[in-house]
């Protein structure tokens, strides 16, 4: 299998940790991974004007540095894969949405600054989760698991669009990892006021055992019919679905739910997508865009060599494009792109070296 694996990376530990878990992953799908090192361009907003050329050649340089040190750690981690750097000074939420256009994953640190687990999700993380043209997996503690024979994929499903959205990525990753693939589907009672006829139906989830083991049986129906040969089980039970999803994510390689759910509700504002980032023990996939790699069974195949390099030093083995982008906030540049970046230069020609700046 071919395709490419996006990591965004900043120097801040759960980047480091979302990198390390994106190499081994690429590698694992025989993807390429795609670094975006980015140095955010808000504090030129205060700038002194005397010194904006001066801060932007140290953003620059910074964000070289760090794309330089993504490769070196990626390389470290997963020796063979093929590794790809882009440095850029800019908006990195706008840029990395911008960069999933190209990606089948996106791959983000959930933590804080100070590398314990975040409260809530960041900017740049609400950003790309919601604008994002492909799956965003979260990840919030170092050395998470990953799927696999003994580390199953667990994904929630409610009836939604973005539901089986979430149960196709689910399933294609269970596939392409020989993980088993457990389908939970949540319902949660509610009480029928004194004199009503009729129970009201709370928008955005499911309220009848019934309907919760239809729902439930059709993602397995779905799965069986794409993946035969995958070993598949279903859940239903009643409860609150953050925690529930958890517990039966605990020892599991994924969970993956959809971006928003029947009724509408965002899960990356949303209460539920805030709990499962606090309490989810494992990776976390929020899934409103399926990339290609869901509609590809697992399959070996050779991927494409690169022989583009930087001048920085890199390890053997490894290959870096180090490009840096122009942002609108670039004090000698006022034009832009809608992603705010605009390149230099078109991108680098494999096989010859390249250093845009």
């Amino acid at each position: 299998m071919t395709g490419h694996v996006l990591v965004g990376y900043d120097g801040s530990a759960s980047s480091r940790w979302a990198l390390r878990w994106a190499a081994l992953e690429a590698g694992r799908r025989a993807a390429t991974l795609d670094v975006l090192a980015v140095v955010d361009h808000g504090p030129l907003e205060t700038c002194a004007p005397a010194q904006m050329v001066r801060w932007w050649e140290a953003a620059r340089a910074r964000a070289r540095q760090r794309a330089s040190e993504a490769v070196s750690l990626a390389a470290t981690t997963a020796p063979g894969v093929e590794v790809t750097a882009v440095a850029d000074v800019g908006e990195p939420g706008a840029l990395l949405v911008g960069a999933s256009r190209r990606a089948d994953l996106v791959v983000l640190g959930a933590g804080s600054r100070s590398g314990g687990r975040a409260r809530r999700p960041g900017r740049v993380l609400q950003a790309v989760a919601t604008n994002g043209h492909c799956p965003v997996i979260m990840i919030a503690q170092p050395n998470p698991h990953h799927a696999g024979p003994d580390r199953q994929v667990v994904v929630g499903v409610d009836g939604s669009r973005r539901a089986q959205q979430a149960l196709d990525f689910a399933a294609a990753s269970a596939a392409v990892t020989a993980a088993p693939l457990l389908v939970v589907c949540v319902w949660s009672p509610t009480v029928t006021p004194p004199g009503a006829a009729v129970r009201p139906q709370t928008p955005g989830r499911l309220t009848e055992p019934d309907a919760a083991r239809e729902v439930a049986q059709a993602a397995v129906a779905r799965v069986s019919g794409r993946f035969p040969q995958l070993d598949t089980s279903r859940i239903v039970v009643p409860g609150y679905p953050p925690a529930v999803l958890a517990r039966h994510a605990r020892g599991a390689g994924l969970l993956a739910v959809g971006r928003r759910g029947s009724g509408g509700e965002s899960l990356v504002f949303g209460s539920v997508s805030q709990a499962l980032m606090r309490a989810a023990p494992c990776p976390l996939a929020v899934v409103g865009m399926v990339g290609p790699i869901a509609d590809r069974a697992p399959s070996a195949a050779d991927r494409r060599g690169a022989g583009a390099t930087s001048t920085s030093p890199v390890p053997a083995g490894a290959s870096v494009v180090i490009n840096l982008g122009t942002s609108r906030a670039d004090p000698g540049s006022r034009r832009g792109s809608g992603s705010g970046t605009r390149r230099t230069s078109g991108p680098p020609v494999r096989g010859k070296p390249s250093v845009t700046t």
